[in-house]
């Protein structure tokens, strides 16, 4: 906290009040999101693929919460949070016999969380490098369709994983910026590889309201004993929020 103060008191007016030291942002994002890949439990696996569009199909119930937190336009604090639940139905994979369909259910939970410094302070133009970590927490269940009966499946499972990034907004006009975010992680802590980009525009919605429309892309591949998570999630995400 001395280090932020040293900075801090270097860089702004000693008139200006306290609060214009801080800056949140708290953000309701709704990700139309695809699934790519093969999620699996109790050696047991699914192939699924799904677009985007078919997010009312296969959506159970969502909640997102986006927060950013700056300070004296240097520091950055961040925490991404979003829980989701889908039914989907795929192709079989691994163990799965001479089954024809496979059903997954699914309950998750992800969360990304860092601390950045913006480049280029008191500027228009914002480029912030951060260090973080991407938990997440995932309870699968797979029905198999077999004649005369439907054996299930299901585990669940918790992993974290070190992330690197940077967030990057542009002003185009008086009311709209680009907005990019991007992150690269795992390095065989948990996930031998995670990743996503995040870009799009944000539009100010008078002083205090704000809307942002990205397309977004995050994949991981994990795979651990008789658990496997190898996913690409992909499609637009419109985030409505506010901020003080």
């Amino acid at each position: 906290m001395t280090l932020m103060a040293g900075v801090c008191s270097a860089a702004t007016d000693p008139a200006a009040e306290a609060t214009d030291l801080w800056d949140v942002q708290i953000g309701f994002p709704f990700w139309a999101t695809g699934l790519d890949g093969e999620i699996g439990v109790r050696n047991r696996s699914v192939f699924v693929d799904e677009d985007f569009d078919d997010i009312f199909d296969t959506l159970d119930f969502a909640l997102g919460l986006n927060t950013e937190v700056r300070y004296c336009h240097h520091w950055l604090f961040f925490a991404n949070m979003a829980y989701i639940q889908t039914t989907v139905d795929g192709e079989p994979g691994r163990l799965a016999g001479t089954v024809d369909e496979v059903q997954l259910k699914q309950k998750e939970f992800d969360a990304d969380f860092g601390v950045g410094y913006n480049l280029f302070p008191h500027k228009a133009v914002r480029l912030e490098p951060f260090v973080g970590g991407r938990v997440t927490w995932l309870d699968a269940e797979l029905s198999l369709a077999v004649p005369g009966d439907n054996p299930e499946f299901d585990d669940s499972k918790a992993w974290a994983d070190p992330i690197v990034g940077f967030f990057f907004q542009f002003p185009a006009g008086r009311t709209f910026s680009l907005f990019a975010e991007a992150d690269i992680g795992g390095f065989g802590v948990s996930s031998d590889l995670t990743w996503q980009v995040n870009a799009g525009g944000e539009l100010n919605l008078g002083k205090h309201f704000y809307s942002r429309l990205t397309w977004r892309h995050l994949e991981t591949d994990l795979e651990e004993d008789d658990f496997v998570y190898d996913v690409k999630k992909s499609g637009p995400q419109l985030e409505i929020g506010f901020r003080f």
